[in-house]
């Protein structure tokens, strides 16, 4: 849902697509309470309020990203729930909210999940390089580092720069 990714670069905080997903699927389930207790109208209005919810993000969303000229597949989530709504199918609508909101949390979870693997990826990055200079083993930082030098890896580091061995 690459599309998505605009969606959650714009929401106010990290834990924003899980609040959408919960309060959708808290509503969709509540109208499935309501509609079991033949409360019909009111199922109608928990469903059409779990498809606002993400509807409201989507459509943030897909306004800057038509500005910036990108047409994605928000744009079809966003005609889906608001032709559902348009037909009186709420539940439909409810349901592709829930899709939505199901679709941002995980992809929020990934790249939350990606960051943080990279993040702890790059910390064990060496800073310094055991350089042969002069007939001497030297500490350089990897900055310092020019082609042509002979490096000392030992067991167990990491090597600290790209090259042939």
């Amino acid at each position: 849902m690459g599309a998505g990714r605009g969606l959650d670069s714009r929401m106010s905080t990290p834990r924003t697509p899980l609040v959408v997903l919960l309060v959708t699927a808290i509503l969709l389930a509540l109208g499935g309470v309501l509609w079991a207790a033949d409360a019909s109208a009111g199922a109608d209005v928990a469903w059409t309020l779990g498809s606002l919810v993400p509807l409201s993000l989507l459509i943030r969303s897909t306004v800057t990203s038509l500005r910036h000229g990108r047409v994605g597949v928000d744009v079809i989530a966003l005609l889906a729930i608001g032709g559902a709504l348009a037909l009186g199918e709420y539940l439909t609508a409810g349901v592709i909210g829930l899709m939505l909101a199901t679709g941002q949390y995980l992809d929020a979870y990934a790249a939350g999940r990606a960051e943080r693997e990279l993040t702890a990826l790059l910390s064990h990055a060496p800073v310094t390089a055991h350089v042969i200079r002069n007939g001497d083993i030297v500490n350089v930082d990897v900055s310092e580092v020019v082609t042509g030098d002979r490096l000392v890896v030992g067991t167990g580091d990491v090597v600290p720069v790209d090259g042939m061995v």
